[in-house]
């Protein structure tokens, strides 16, 4: 993969046709669960399993935060597809997902408001991947 810049990099929400003013992405990685299966009878060294249930994690975003928008969050949403096209790159990725915390909303004199949401991923998500 080629190293570039994020700009024009976009994000939409198909269900509830969010679109985010994004200043910044952390896409966080992949996980899986190690499971230790060392028992009282071992000897030496630990050991342990790989579980065959990988975790997509989460998808952290700064935004440029608007009072007015609606942003898709609370009991009532659910999953929707969000899509992330990575701009100058020609990359996408697309997932199911939802926001699952809005926090730090800064109201500073003289800037832009902002505001940090986390994107919850269910399942396994399509296209570029960490």
């Amino acid at each position: 993969m080629a190293v570039g810049v994020g700009d024009l990099t976009t994000m939409t929400f198909a269900t509830s046709g969010w679109t985010p003013e994004i200043v910044s992405i952390n896409r966080g990685g992949l996980s899986r669960t190690v499971i230790d299966r060392t028992h009282l009878g071992s000897q030496g060294w630990r050991q342990y399993l790989l579980s065959n249930i990988v975790n997509a994690g989460t998808c952290s975003l700064n935004i440029h935060f608007d009072p007015a928008d609606t942003i898709p969050f609370g009991p009532s949403v659910a999953f929707e597809t969000i899509t992330i096209d990575f701009g100058d790159s020609g990359d996408t990725e697309s997932f199911s997902g939802a926001i699952s915390s809005v926090d730090n909303i800064n109201v500073v004199t003289d800037e832009i408001m902002s505001a940090t949401i986390e994107i919850t991923i269910d399942g396994e998500p399509t296209g570029f991947t960490s």
